[in-house]
Order: structure tokens, then sequence, then C-alpha cells
């Protein structure tokens, strides 16, 4: 095996962009907001000129002695969270002199702040919870002049307002954002990337780059910090795994002419191995750099990386247990994340030293955040169970998508035997959606004679794009009981009228933790909530009542009103009577008519 070739970079200044030869003057980030820092960046990037950003509160206050006294710095810094407070002054006491101070309320405005003050007419839309798109956006957007915009269906207004008031030639939405963002920037006509996971969509830009500017070297990262080289633009960033590649990954590169990678950070050197191996290119480790202070070399130190917030994946398989009355091999898998991951096992089964047997997954299930779920593999071990010491070696590559498993588990765990039958049975119906709660529902019901469990899905289209909506997880259910599960999701009359009918599948079983059965069936897919034509007729028969009498009343004399009649008064007794009447009421005389 051909060791990884180890190159200390070593910068002579700190975290610069591509500066030019006539400085004008500096940049100096003081911000814990990631969307701070990398607005900051591009804007120094685009300006030309070299840029330094606080990582924590000890590195602020050595930022200060590298930089340049004769260049003037343009101060960008956070209301709420910089790293130290009353930087300015800071600065200044040590020599710099700050022309400019720009404070941030928060990175979405400072985003939109910085672009009103380009001239740029191209703009790259990301969803700023997704921080490694805005990372694997960096170098394409300095390479074709564009500008990456944080939008979601928050401020999707203002951004909105923003582009229509400018000369606005090309809008690339990239990766997932809300339907809002996509609806609102519709008339753009806007290229949209999302292939579904961070990896899928990086392959596709790292192409577009490659289109406008063909280069055989890369960058390689996970896409959870920002450095200046990923910055700058000038070579493409793939993603790798932390601890392996994603097969997409090295099919791409295979295929592609790129001969060679720099790898930032040395967290990544087992997947930057993994890479060189699989695909034969050279890969270098940029994981140092050197500081110059009053025109003498420092000790190399660390890259200057700002990381973005992530969220912790964690997987663990906690047993292995042989059921002799199936004669499958049961593991119990748990997920400690705060957020579902997918997960793909090969699974060795050995027999003290030996090999017997191997089993694993086709495809990625799904496991839900803080619980514990068991694949059940179809193996006969019946000829080892009772006279070895079995044991398993469970690998498995885990992920936030099916197609992001770049996490790697490996563990051993000795195997203990069960002899368990279940006997659950369940059926679905009543796939329903309601329009004024945006409430998918079903039907699930034990038909067994025995309590169960259940975890329900729905395979749905939302704008063109299958997505499974899950509807519980492990949901208990006792014997004959009927449970309407339901969950909440967003679908407009376009979807409702592509899901005529719809997958519908439960994982179920005794046990909880271990859903060793599935049911699938296609179910009519029923809307309410929308006005029924029996609520419609009764609402038109009510105005029509309504309008009769109006009419009616119109039509009817007004006992108030006045006439030009005169009154009538009896020949007889003198009594005024109703002009209408015939005879006197007073003395029955006969009325006389004028």
């Amino acid at each position: 095996m051909k060791k990884l070739i180890f190159i200390i970079l070593l910068l002579l200044i700190l975290n610069t962009g591509h500066a030019s030869a006539q400085q004008a003057g500096q940049v100096v980030i003081n911000s814990a907001d990631w969307r701070d820092v990398y607005s900051a960046v591009a804007y120094a990037n685009y300006k030309d000129i070299p840029y330094y950003f606080a990582i924590s509160e000890p590195h602020a206050r050595v930022i200060p002695k590298y930089l340049d006294k004769n260049l003037e710095v343009q101060l960008f810094e956070s209301e709420s969270v910089p790293y130290l407070v009353n930087y300015k002054n800071i600065l200044e006491q040590a020599g710099s002199i700050v022309v400019d101070e720009t404070r941030s309320a928060s990175g979405r405005e400072l985003n939109l702040k910085l672009a009103s003050e380009l001239d740029i007419n191209n703009f790259i839309i990301v969803d700023d919870q997704y921080g490694y798109n805005a990372i694997s956006a960096a170098p394409y957007a300095a390479k074709s002049g564009s500008w990456v915009l944080f939008a979601d269906r928050d401020n999707i207004d203002e951004v909105n307002d923003f582009l229509n008031s400018r000369n606005v030639e090309n809008v690339l939405i990239y990766g997932h954002v809300d339907k809002a963002v996509k609806d609102e920037l519709n008339g753009f006509n806007p290229e949209i990337i999302d292939e579904g996971n961070r990896f899928e969509n990086n392959i596709v830009i790292v192409s577009k780059f490659m289109e406008l500017s063909p280069t055989d070297s890369v960058i390689l990262s996970n896409g959870e910090f920002i450095e200046g080289a990923i910055m700058e633009g000038n070579s493409p960033v793939i993603f790798i795994g932390v601890n392996t590649v994603p097969a997409q990954v090295i099919e791409f590169v295979k295929s592609s002419n790129i001969k060679g990678g720099t790898l930032i950070g040395n967290e990544l050197v087992g997947s930057g191995q993994d890479l060189k191996e699989a695909t034969g290119i050279s890969v270098i480790v940029k994981f140092g750099q050197g500081r110059q202070v009053t025109g003498e070399m420092s000790l190399v130190e660390d890259l200057d990386k700002f990381y973005l917030p992530r969220y912790e994946l964690s997987l663990d398989a906690i047993s292995a247990q042989y059921n002799e009355a199936t004669k499958q091999l049961e593991i119990i898998y748990r997920n400690d994340a705060n957020i579902g991951e997918f997960f793909k096992s090969s699974v060795g089964i050995m027999a003290i030293d030996e090999r017997v047997g191997t089993v694993g997954d086709d495809d990625a299930p799904y496991i839900e955040s803080g619980s514990d779920s068991g694949r059940a593999y179809d193996i006969d071990l019946t000829a080892y169970a009772r006279t070895s010491n079995l044991s398993v070696i469970v690998t498995s590559e885990f992920g936030e998508a099916p197609g992001s498993l770049n996490l790697l588990l490996t563990k051993v765990l000795d195997i203990t035997l069960i002899s368990v039958e279940d006997d659950s049975k369940i059926s679905v119906s009543n796939v329903n959606y309601d329009k004024r709660t945006q409430r998918l529902e079903l039907a699930v019901e034990n038909t067994g004679n025995i309590p169960c469990y259940a975890s329900p899905s729905i395979t749905i289209l939302i704008e063109g794009d299958e997505e499974v909506v899950r509807l519980g997880n492990s949901i208990p259910l006792e014997a004959g009981e009927k449970q309407t599960v339901s969950t909440r999701v967003e679908l407009t009359n376009a979807d409702l009228a592509d899901n005529p009918d719809v997958p519908v599948h439960v994982d179920y079983g005794e046990r909880s933790e271990l859903l060793v059965k599935n049911l699938d069936e296609v179910l009519p897919l029923n809307v309410t909530g929308g006005i029924s034509t029996g609520l419609l007729l009764a609402i038109l028969a009510l105005l029509l009542i309504i309008a009769a009498a109006v009419v009616w009343s119109k039509r009817k004399p007004d006992a108030g009103a006045k006439t030009d009649a005169k009154p009538v008064i009896c020949s007889n007794c003198g009594e005024s009577i109703p002009v209408d009447a015939q005879f006197c009421p007073k003395c029955g005389s006969v009325v006389e008519k004028e």
C-alpha cells in the first residue's frame, strides 16, 4: 500500500484569499455565526483582498499580530455572538487602522447587505440549515461570479425583493429548500440541483465547475467547515465521508479526468487513503500553515477552519441473537442521535476463528432518533448453534440519507440463542388527506390475537419527487385494536392529482425493537376537508331562500308608508273609517265612495 504524500503547506499570510499586488485593504471577521464568516470571506475574495476570521476567543486575541499595519481594516462583527467585544479598540490599540465597522444583526441580514454592495447578477440559493450546501457551492460561486444567498420560508420575501431590484441573469437553487422558496423564485426560471443527498448534489455542481473551468485537481473535504482554499474557487471541492467514501463519489472520480486531490485537514486521512486506493489519484494532505510576524517565520500551526453547526450522528450494534425457531440472525441497532438516520450493514458470522457465513442489507433501512431497531437475516446456523461459540463482526455504513452513508461502525458481538415465533397480524385501510389540517392519515388494525407493534409509512409524490412519509415508530396495538395514525404534510392540489393511489408499507411484529414482518399494499388516497357536494347544495338552497325573502319583502306594501288617499268619514255617524272599508265599523252604514 502506497503511503499518502503529506505536504505541509506553509502559508505566509493568515487565511488569505487570492490577493492582488495592489492591496487596498483587509477584512477582519469577529463572529461566531458561520454565515457572517462565509459571507464576509466571499466578499473579501470578490474584492480581491486578504481576510482574517476568528475561530475562538484566544484566536481572536492573536489575529492583530498578523495584520499588515499598512493596510486599512474593514471589520465585520456580530452584534450578538462576537468572540471579543470592543474588537475595534483591540485592533486599533495593536496599531491597525479600522476605517469601516459593519455590525451584523444576523447572518442572513449581512448576507443580503453584502450582496447589495457588489455588482453581481448571478445568484445561488441555499437553505442555511444545511451549511454543507453552502460549502459545496462556494468554489462554483467564486468561479462563476455568483453570490450565495441564504433563503427559507421565513426570509424568502426579502430575498425575492432583493432579486427583483437587480438585473438577474441566472438563479440556481442548490440542495433542499422550502417549497415556499421554489414557488417565490419560480419567476426567475431557476436551475435546480436537488438529487436527494449532499454527495449527489456535490457531484452535479463539481461537474458544472469542470464545464466552466476544466481542471485535474480538486479539494477533498466533508463540507463541515470553512477554510481559505475551499472559498477561493481555484478548484472544486469534492465531498468524502469522515471515515468512508460513498460509492458514487468513487465512481465519479474514476470516470473523470481528476488526477490529484488536496485533502483539507488530517481528520479525513483515512477516507483520503480509501479514495486514493480506489481511484489511483494522488492525495496531498494540507494540515498546517506558517505565520509571518515581524519578518520572521513562526512555527507551523494548524489550519484555520471555521466549523459549521452540525448534527452528530450515532449508530451502535447492541446485541446479536440467533433465532432457532425462524432460522434468522437478529441484530439490534441503537440510534442515540437527535435525528433519524439510515444504515447498511454487512455481518460476518464467526465460529471461533472461522467465518461460516455473511449476511447483510440490500437497501438502507431507517432508524428513528433515540430508538432501537432490529434487522433479521435469513441464515441456517443449526450446525454451529449448539456446538460452537458464535460471534458476529458488524460493519455498518450510516448517514443522514440512503445516498449519504459516510460514517462507519465496526463492532464484534457474541451471539446468544433464542427460539421465538412471531404470530402478529395487521391490516391497513383508509388513506386520507385532510386539506384543512394538512394531515395524512392511515388506519392500522391488529387483526391477530396478540399485542403487536407497527411502524407504517406512505410513499407519496411531492412536486414530482418520491418521498417516504413516516407515520410513527413501533406503535403499540392491542389485539383487535384499530388506530388511525397521522402526520402533517403540505400537499398542493397538483400533488393530490399525482397521487390517486399510494404505496403503504408497514414493518410490524411482536417485539417493539424487532419488527420482523412487513406488509405492502397500494391504497386509494381519499381527500377531505374541502367543501363537499352536500354542503355546497345546502349553501345554495340557503342562498335561494334568502334571495326569495328579499324579493317578497320588496313586493309587500309597507304598513308605515304614506298614501295619497283621502280619509273616509261615515255620513251617518261621522266616524273615521278605513279607506278600503265597505261598512262603518260603528254604525254599520254602507260607506259611500266618492
